[in-house]
């Protein structure tokens, strides 16, 4: 009889008497003279235990002996979850989320399968007690992976000591403060590569191509360009465009304001993350108007882009208080949407600390 690594108290008896043999290579030998109706019984208690994840030990997953336990966090914004017919349709495009977003838990490895609670023994269902970073997640159940369909789910959970959180929080309210930050700075956005968002902004465009890559959109090509609002801000006004920083071969393009240049780009690729950068517009170029045409042209036989978005900025001495929404008239449809406009988690418990469009109107988290 094989014993199986993840139980502890394996017995096995032959007609009601426990088998001593030593184990060979994890295998229990059974010498006996069988005859027709022997019994032979086989214990395998289970029990839950923590499976560190290789190489990204701080992360851990949880079983019962030797079933992968998970827990559904949602079913909201599952868009692209189901295949279409198209060449891509295999890649799930709906939100992602920031990995410090998810269920965090804080405190000793140790003690966390001694915080762990079976609540229903015929299902498997189990919590986890003490230890979310936030008390929201106190009602997510554990259950055997395979049960979990069509959901939002955790498998690979955060665990970290007190220590090593206090760095986090630090690292994440410093991102928080940077957010609020540009987007206090934020005058007029566009979501390059996505209709709504390009069509708002009167979009023209020659030989042009949009997509997504790492879960944001883009869009390059030979010449395209947005109508973009200033609000009638002039001095120290830049535009922010994001790019991919691996991007390279042939990407020379100009930005202009207004068909006047203001910068000279070359995407020379050497780096695996988003890239922004940004450019100062002449106080001249802005005097006397209320919105601009931002355009990326290509030189020639070069690509302009790709672009992921852009952002005409204040200054951010002038950032003092939260900027508007970007929309005409504010989103009162039921969903949520950052203060630049972009459609968000529609859960706002879920959502980190901030100042969201809920409603129509702006609200605090």
């Amino acid at each position: 009889m094989r014993h199986p690594s993840w139980t502890d108290g394996f017995k096995v008896k032959v007609n009601g008497e426990a088998v001593t043999a030593e184990e060979v290579d994890g295998f229990l030998p059974i010498s006996h003279s069988w005859t027709k109706g022997d019994k032979v019984e086989i214990e395998l208690p289970m029990k839950v235990s923590i499976v560190p994840l290789q190489n990204y030990t701080d992360y851990v997953a949880f079983k019962y002996g030797p079933i992968l336990l998970g827990a559904k966090t949602g079913t909201n914004n599952l868009d692209g979850l189901f295949a279409d017919e198209g060449r891509m349709g295999h890649v799930a495009w709906g939100l992602q989320k920031n990995l410090y977003t998810a269920t965090l838990l804080i405190g000793e490895r140790e003690q966390l399968v001694d915080a762990i609670e079976m609540t229903d023994a015929s299902k498997l269902h189990f919590r986890i007690n003490g230890y979310y970073s936030d008390g929201k997640w106190a009602d997510l159940v554990l259950e055997p992976f395979n049960a979990i369909h069509e959901a939002r789910y955790m498998m690979y959970w955060l665990n970290v000591d007190g220590e090593k959180w206090d760095a986090i929080k630090a690292e994440l309210e410093a991102q928080e403060a940077a957010a609020q930050l540009l987007a206090a700075r934020t005058i007029d956005y566009v979501d390059a590569g996505t209709q709504q968002s390009e069509s708002d902004h009167y979009m023209q465009k020659t030989n042009s191509n949009s997509g997504t890559y790492q879960g944001e959109y883009w869009r390059d090509g030979q010449l395209f360009s947005y109508q973009m609002q200033t609000k009638g801000k002039t001095e120290g006004v830049t535009l922010m465009v994001r790019y991919w920083g691996g991007d390279a071969g042939n990407r020379e393009f100009y930005i202009k304001v207004d068909n006047t240049t203001i910068a000279t780009e070359s995407l020379t690729g050497g780096k695996n993350e988003f890239v922004n950068k940004e450019y100062a517009i002449p106080a001249d170029l802005l005097e006397g108007k209320t919105q601009v045409r931002v355009k990326f042209q290509a030189k020639s036989g070069n690509t302009a882009g790709g672009v992921y978005y852009v952002r005409l900025l204040m200054s951010e001495s002038e950032a003092t208080a939260v900027s508007s929404p970007n929309f005409d008239t504010p989103r009162a449809d039921g969903h949520i949407y950052t203060l630049d406009g972009r459609r968000t988690d529609d859960d706002f418990c879920r959502l980190s600390r901030g100042i969201y469009i809920v409603g129509g109107k702006k609200v605090a988290k």
